[in-house]
């Protein structure tokens, strides 16, 4: 289940990663237009002969100061969005931090319709789709100020309407954002109960089909993921460089051994033999029970002498195992090695393996056999 874990990991940092990517390009937009905008203001203040002071003021006020917080926020977040080094949870915060900025700017330098009083509050939907309630609190908390600076400009703007009407569009702006933050701090809640509870139905149902492919007397994978296997690693070779390898294992006379000692007897070879295999290849799941006493190794990627190396190994090992039933038996193995080249199907792939089985098989037993054409 690890894997799954892994896996799931790596589908929410793919997602993230794009929409950090959808954010900063909307970061980037937004901080465009508004300098366009202002830019566009200006220059209709000096086709209307507006006093110089005034011009100076809206330069300072208007321009430099919101494209010099846009840009720099923006900068700093795409710096920490291309670093590799930084959690994908930091870079969200970062590119949320960076939109914030953009829209806070928004809302307290470029307030010429009240309805853009209310843009701090879009921040907190946003920022939700990064599923982290931290980070909506950490923004609910910056809110606070900006509000107040909100408040500060638009009193101040005397073109904004009468007192009354200034007061009350506060007052209503205050209770849009405070419905927005709570209702983002739900919808991250509710929204990491439907992940975990997907998630691990998720898990539960890929428990299940892995115990499908698990041969229960050894533990190892059975034909089916055998199967399975095989189709992924002859997929990776035509996509990725690799050199796989299959190894098929047959036990010399193990028939012998079922009609002198019983099939229980039998049984606990197998056992032995296959913790052997886990033991070397690092786990079961390139070790298989292709049937009987017959089983099967593959290697995605390895060298020649690495594959030998493992396989005369468990081959070494499994021949001093002794056992109770029995204690001066040592049963053996035979095995056949086959590399794969271009143009195989998987079924001449076994092949090759198998032949190389029968030639250890026909030359003595117990030792391990390299197809060649």
């Amino acid at each position: 289940m690890e894997a799954d874990n892994i896996n799931f990991k790596q589908y929410k940092t793919a997602a993230n990663t794009k929409l950090q990517k959808t954010l900063l390009f909307c970061s980037l937009v937004i901080s465009v237009i508004c300098l366009a905008i202002e830019i566009g203001m200006f220059l209709t203040l000096i086709i209307m002969n507006q006093s110089l002071d005034s011009k100076v003021l809206y330069v300072i006020i208007r321009i430099v100061f919101p494209t010099v917080f846009n840009f720099t926020s923006l900068i700093i977040a795409y710096k920490v969005f291309k670093n590799k080094r930084i959690t994908i949870e930091i870079k969200s915060y970062a590119v949320s931090l960076s939109f914030f900025t953009i829209v806070s700017v928004v809302s307290i330098f470029h307030n010429y319709f009240s309805i853009l009083l209310v843009a701090p509050s879009f921040v907190f939907f946003i920022a939700s789709i990064f599923g982290s309630k931290k980070l909506i609190k950490h923004l609910g908390i910056l809110t606070i100020p900006v509000f107040v600076l909100e408040c500060v400009t638009f009193m101040l703007d005397k073109e904004t309407g009468p007192m009354v009407y200034r007061v009350l569009t506060l007052v209503c702006t205050m209770c849009i954002i405070v419905v927005s933050y709570n209702y983002s701090k739900q919808l991250v809640e509710t929204t990491a109960n439907q992940l975990e509870y997907i998630h691990k139905n998720y898990r539960t149902q890929s428990l299940l089909i892995e115990e499908l492919k698990i041969e229960p007397l050894t533990k190892l994978y059975n034909r089916v993921a055998f199967e399975n296997t095989v189709t992924r690693i002859l997929r990776r070779f035509g996509e990725d460089e690799i050199c796989p390898y299959m190894v098929v294992i047959d036990l010399d006379f193990f028939k012998k051994v079922n009609d002198i000692y019983g099939h229980t007897a039998g049984d606990e070879v197998l056992i032995r033999l296959a913790s052997i295999m886990k033991k070397n290849m690092g786990g079961p799941r390139q070790a298989f029970r292709y049937g009987g006493e017959e089983f099967v190794l593959l290697f995605d990627d390895g060298t020649k002498e690495s594959v030998l190396r493992i396989t005369e190994k468990i081959r070494t090992d499994f021949e001093a195992e002794t056992y109770d039933f029995a204690p001066d038996l040592h049963v053996t193995l035979s095995a056949g090695v086959a590399e794969y080249t271009a143009n195989l199907s998987g079924k001449d792939w076994f092949d090759h393996a198998d032949k190389a089985l029968y030639e250890a098989k026909s030359s003595g037993r117990n030792r391990v056999v390299v197809f060649s054409c």
